[in-house]
């Protein structure tokens, strides 16, 4: 693995100067990160608040304190469209094969059939959705891929791959390096004493390191920390060292890269050490994956020169909710003022309230009086200027004017309509793919890698046939070796589909269309149809359905008229009994 190595940050010879190198590590690069978490802060703050006195800036200049929640709103939208393009359905994604053992369609079928199965089980819908709301709020996403044994000796439970979502507030790395996948990187995990006993127990961890520390931590619950432990522990949430003691949770450092020994001169490559309370290394061995690397997986919405740590989409839009809340509230003020006015008093005024009338009468002397002043009524235009922000924060933020409501001016065909939708959404499509192929495509691989490593024993996964029936197929480790790609298309797909109909819209009309009609298969364009509106599996569009349904109605025509004619040809009952009376007179 390339990039920083720990050593950089200096030698060490022992386990605790490496524990507490890689604790002074995470302390460092996440100060580097505090200016971004200040403007995710101020985003939150914007999203969740009720007033602007909840707002970072503090109190209004205005009696009112209205907000206009253009943020969450606009935040609201952005995760309701990217969830749409990115997992528009179930086939969101595809096996691309690297050779012809790939290539067959058994093993694509399995390929896939498997990863389903497995993201029914394993909650990935549900960790994408978080994802989707990081990069939204943060503009950074993390997710990470592993192997999860939850069953149990009394019942089954859940094996094989699993995602989890890593939290921008819990992991660290070099802001400045080349790119986030060679970097060395340190994530902070809250465990209970319980949590870790078990994992201990159970192998995950040194059991002799957490004895260690469960140990020392009961010992040290009753004695101080010092001011030292005290200033790096409440920075982070803790409280005082002593409550983090005392408070039943321990805090993992879970550090990924390579390590330099500055003593024997040798570099240690793609390690993953698990320290605890600075001093302790709870875990130390090699990264099991192909590449040595972590399946660890950023996701950014607008990347920055020099700097791994992305910009978000609500970032820039902070200042016009800011205009928009100003400009609402000088406005309600305004209106109080035109409607109950200040005055100016001439002379020795008197004012006299009736209580009775609940009025008020003004005793002025010769030549006094009481005017109002007079209010400037160009706030009256605020609510044009409002919108005009509101348009411009949704356009800053990649959403199409007319997909949220705001509609450009003159009549317009459907093509028109389409092509204009089509090219609104480009930017954000692009967004969206650039999170496909940062984390849903190597998340893919990751857990395919996984299954394959940790395989037991075969088994079989469902699949819809191209008939509708559900088929049962058998998967084995070898199945799970196929070289191919998992690639996401939810993007790509919609961005085609968008063109596609647009395009298809506009030449159905024309005189090309007409001349190249003889060269058009009925077929092909109902195939694609379907595709495009996403109801193959709803029977609209099926081959020669019209002939069949009429063949299948002529037929039903048919059988009916012969039950008629059938009916008419034999007797009634009252004819029956006539015959019968005339057969026994006889």
């Amino acid at each position: 693995m390339s990039g920083e190595s720990l050593t950089a940050l200096g030698g060490f010879t022992t386990a605790r100067e490496k524990a507490d190198t890689i604790t002074r590590t995470w302390t460092r690069w996440d100060a580097m990160k505090d200016p971004a978490i200040v403007k995710w802060r101020e985003v939150e703050a914007y999203r969740y608040a009720t007033d602007t006195s909840s707002l970072p800036q503090g109190g209004s200049a205005f009696n009112h304190t209205t907000h206009l929640p253009i943020v969450a709103s606009i935040a609201q939208d952005l995760k309701a469209i990217l969830g749409q393009v990115v997992l528009p359905h179930e086939d969101w994604f595809t096996f691309e094969p690297s050779d012809s053992e790939a290539a067959r369609e058994e093993q694509r079928k399995i390929i896939v059939s498997y990863l389903k199965n497995r993201h029914a089980l394993n909650g990935f819908v549900n960790v994408i959705d978080k994802l989707e709301e990081d990069i939204i709020s943060t503009g950074n996403c993390f997710a990470q891929a592993h192997h999860a044994d939850e069953s149990r000796a009394e019942n089954a439970g859940y094996v094989g791959p699993k995602p989890n979502r890593i939290s921008p507030y819990d992991i660290c790395f070099d802001a400045t390096a080349a790119d986030f996948a060679n970097t060395p990187k340190i994530v902070r995990e809250i465990v209970s004493l319980g949590e870790l006993f078990k994992r201990g127990r159970d192998g995950r961890l040194d059991g002799d390191a957490v004895t260690e520390l469960l140990l020392n931590r009961h010992n040290a619950a009753s004695s101080d920390g010092g001011e030292d432990k005290n200033e790096q522990y409440v920075p982070l949430g803790f409280g005082t060292y002593q409550e983090y003691l005392i408070g039943g949770f321990v805090e993992l450092l879970w550090f990924y890269g390579d390590v330099y020994d500055g003593d024997n001169n040798e570099l240690h490559e793609s390690k993953m050490i698990v320290v605890a309370d600075n001093y302790v290394t709870l875990l130390e061995q090699d990264i099991q994956t192909a590449d040595g690397r972590p399946h660890i997986y950023k996701g950014g919405w607008q990347n920055l020169p020099d700097n791994l740590w992305s910009q978000g989409p609500l970032e820039n839009i902070i200042g016009l909710n800011y205009q928009i809340n100003h400009r609402e509230n000088a406005k309600s003020e305004a209106l109080d003022r035109l409607i109950y006015p200040d005055k100016v008093y001439m002379g020795d005024v008197e004012e006299m309230y009736d209580d009775e009338t609940d009025t008020v009468t003004y005793l002025a002397p010769e030549g006094g009086g009481v005017n109002e002043l007079a209010i400037n009524t160009q706030f009256f235009s605020f609510d044009l200027q409002i919108d005009r922000l509101q348009h411009a924060a949704r356009g800053a933020a990649r959403l199409p004017s007319d997909l949220t409501g705001f509609r450009s001016q003159g009549e317009k065909t459907l093509g028109e309509v389409t092509a204009l939708t089509e090219g609104g959404m480009r930017g954000f499509v692009d967004k969206a793919a650039g999170f496909e192929r940062d984390v849903l495509e190597p998340l893919l691989k990751a857990e395919i890698e996984l299954a394959h490593a940790h395989f037991g024993t075969a088994f079989s996964v469902p699949n819809k046939s191209e008939l509708g029936f559900i088929e049962m197929l058998n998967v084995t480790q070898d199945d799970l070796a196929i070289n191919g790609l998992l690639i996401p298309r939810g993007a790509k797909r919609f961005a085609r589909k968008n063109q596609l109909l647009g395009s298809l819209t506009q030449l159905s009309g024309t005189p090309l269309f007409q001349i190249a009609a003889p060269h058009i298969s009925a077929k092909g364009v109902s195939t694609m149809l379907g595709e495009l509106l996403e109801v193959q599996d709803d029977g609209v569009f099926e081959e020669n359905a019209q002939v069949i349904e009429a063949t299948e109605q002529q037929q039903m025509m048919d059988k009916a008229e012969q039950s008629t004619a059938i009916a008419a040809s034999q007797a009634g009952m009252e004819e029956t009994m006539l015959n019968q009376e005339i057969e026994n007179l006889e």
